[in-house]
């Protein structure tokens, strides 16, 4: 299960801070109706991993 908390603006577009387990699947393009925005992160609880998605690729990318 993924828990999340978004700070929005006015346009469609949001920040989200996701967390969930490694198993879970990271959400891409859009969550709850909102484009996932540049530098929203995924915490991966099990893990400690944290990752930053790339809305260009529409990827998420591990911390170096």
């Amino acid at each position: 299960m993924i828990s999340y908390s978004v700070r929005a603006n006015e346009t469609d577009t949001a920040i989200f801070s996701f967390k969930g387990l490694s198993t879970d699947t990271k959400p891409t393009g859009t969550h709850d109706g909102q484009t996932i925005a540049n530098s929203s992160t995924f915490f991966e609880m099990d893990t400690q991993e944290v990752y930053f998605y790339d809305g260009g690729s529409g990827s998420w990318l591990a911390q170096p």
